[in-house]
């Protein structure tokens, strides 16, 4: 295994940890009962790590490299970068969207869509300590003038009736009745 690939692999399993929906969608066992730290101290050892890790990988002399190599550097390195701006421009303290790339509207529908499993209720019980831990974040994000776009905010809150009013039908399908055997 060749330096960038171990570097690779010690990246793809910061993401797992980071986002552990991502590894059940994966079918990657061991994060089933996780969600995602939005706590400003998890983000920010997520960045420092993903900032290490492409500062390794761009230690590595490309002579001696295969192609794929050199490729699956640039990709950590340019992945770093993207992750770690987003974490230092605040993204989480102001970005408000019915879009599942957003942090309120990603995590409820990634818990509709995720494969439901015995540690399933553990997840569940994180939810509300993890929508706190943003609404939080993005009231301190508001107290520092990073104000969301007003009809993203008006789209999200239309979201979340519609996704709410869904809820019971969620908890009593077939697809949640063996998570919910408890």
């Amino acid at each position: 295994m060749s330096a960038v690939t171990e570097i690779a692999d010690e990246f793809f399993d910061l993401l797992l940890d980071r986002f552990p929906i991502g590894a059940s969608f994966m079918g990657v066992p061991g994060y089933d009962d996780r969600l995602t730290d939005f706590g400003r101290a998890a983000e920010r050892r997520f960045a420092d790590a993903v900032a290490a890790l492409a500062a390794r990988a761009r230690a590595v002399p490309d002579e001696g490299l295969s192609h794929s190599d050199r490729i699956t550097k640039r990709v950590i390195a340019h992945e770093a970068e993207v992750m770690t701006g987003q974490i230092e421009g605040r993204w989480l303290e102001f970005t408000v969207s019915d879009l599942l790339l957003t942090p309120v509207a990603g995590l409820l529908t990634s818990l509709s869509d995720v494969p439901v499993t015995d540690d399933f209720p553990k997840r569940l019980a994180a939810v509300p300590a993890a929508l706190a831990t943003i609404a939080q974040r993005q009231r301190e994000g508001l107290a520092d003038d990073l104000t969301p776009v007003a009809h993203l905010v008006q789209a999200t809150i239309e979201y979340l009736d519609r996704h709410l009013s869904n809820v019971d039908t969620f908890v009593r399908s077939e697809a949640c009745r063996p998570a919910m055997a408890w």
